[in-house]
């Protein structure tokens, strides 16, 4: 458990959490059909991470990756969650058009 509040005092610990928020709320979309904002979701994240961290809870590390390369893998995420929401969708709508191209056929024989 200590490990857990130690990560939780990191700045990627917080995008990190973000993405996969972002991610599961999604998913939670499909299964009981709504949609959610990315950008929203991970703009309050961010906001309280950077709160966090002006408060001194959570330190932000100096490294190679800087926030603009952490934003972007989230962005990267968030793009490729809403190519499969979007081929979930066509498929859908094929499944839909089979069906009833199906029963038209019947309704003919």
């Amino acid at each position: 458990m200590k490990k857990l509040f130690e990560k939780m005092k990191s700045y990627s610990f917080w995008v990190s959490f973000s993405g996969a928020l972002i991610i599961f709320l999604n998913c939670l979309g499909n299964i009981f059909h709504f949609q959610i904002q990315n950008e929203v979701v991970e703009d309050v994240i961010m906001s309280i991470a950077g709160l966090l961290v002006v408060l001194g809870f959570v330190t932000k590390e100096t490294g190679d990756e800087s926030e603009e390369d952490e934003k972007q893998e989230i962005d990267k995420t968030n793009k490729d969650e809403d190519m499969k929401n979007e081929e979930k969708e066509e498929e859908k709508s094929s499944n839909e058009s089979e069906n009833s191209t199906e029963i038209e056929d019947e309704k003919r024989e």
